[in-house]
């Protein structure tokens, strides 16, 4: 993808994989090129965002033969006309939660809420992959690309590794911008997000070259990623023992929800472990 990606940094990762941050929250969108066009993952944010990425799609690779949403919220459900009618997969689990009733209308109105012009009618029109086993392999025409379904930050979320390319797509987790975002309305949130970051460490395994988070800088080298996995695995440590939590992300600049959010999965913790 080239540099003029509606001016946000774009960075070629590997032979086949491609980067493009948008200027919402540091949102990494993921392009694979295959041999007949290119698999995306997470297309966002802001429409003029979305708009370069089709013509540059269409100018380098041709054509996008296949999405994936990484997990059902608004931010990665997200489409647009310009990107073609090229089937749009996420895991099982999600598109059940995407069913259930009102979760599209409020992904919807979340979307419209934060980007005005987005196309509100196209986010969330995912199909079920074939996950049965809650692992496997995307069957298209490019470099294999492998996955892990897990609960972890969000129902069904999925986490996807390019093996030749030692390319780990991670989802919403392995940030340097945020800490783990538990999903509080799971069963297990914790337990969850430990079993999540555990499976996308067993996809990648000691293949892994560069992680892509949802969201933040990319991880390069062996070190940055085990870092990143040893980060969030300290930050739940602390959540469970109900803190104290030293944590650089949520210093002196970190934005005001991002805090809320660990203030809220702070308190869920207390609760948990006083009525356990």
């Amino acid at each position: 993808v080239a540099a003029r990606l509606s001016r946000c940094p774009v960075e070629r990762i590997s032979d086949h994989c491609w980067t493009a941050t948008s200027r919402f929250c540091r949102m990494n969108t993921v392009v694979v090129a295959g041999s007949d066009g290119c698999l995306l993952v997470d297309p966002g944010v802001h429409t003029d965002e979305l708009a370069t990425l089709a013509a540059e799609i269409r100018e380098r690779f041709g054509r996008c033969v296949l999405a994936v949403s990484s997990h059902p919220h608004w931010d990665h459900l997200l489409w647009s006309t310009g990107l073609g009618a090229a089937p749009r997969f996420a895991s099982g689990r999600g598109c059940e939660f995407l069913a259930e009733p009102g979760r599209l209308s409020a992904c919807r109105a979340e979307a419209v809420a934060e980007v005005p012009d987005c196309d509100a009618a196209l986010l969330g029109v995912v199909s079920s992959l074939r996950d049965e086993g809650r692992s496997g392999r995307i069957e298209w025409d490019g470099p294999r690309v492998e996955f892990v379904v897990h609960d972890g930050h969000a129902p069904g979320h999925l986490g996807l590794f390019v093996p030749e390319e030692g390319v780990l797509i991670a989802g919403d987790m392995c940030s340097d911008d945020e800490v783990p975002l538990l999903d509080l309305a799971g069963r297990d949130p914790l337990g969850d997000y430990w079993d999540g970051l555990n499976k996308l460490a067993r996809l990648a395994g000691d293949r892994c070259e560069v992680l892509v988070p949802g969201h933040g800088g990319v991880a390069c080298g062996g070190a940055e990623i085990r870092a990143r996995f040893e980060r969030d695995r300290a930050y739940l440590d602390s959540l469970a023992a109900g803190g104290p939590v030293a944590d650089a992300r949520l210093g002196e600049g970190a934005p005001g929800w991002l805090v809320a959010e660990h203030e809220a999965a702070m308190a869920w913790s207390v609760r948990s472990r006083s009525s356990g």
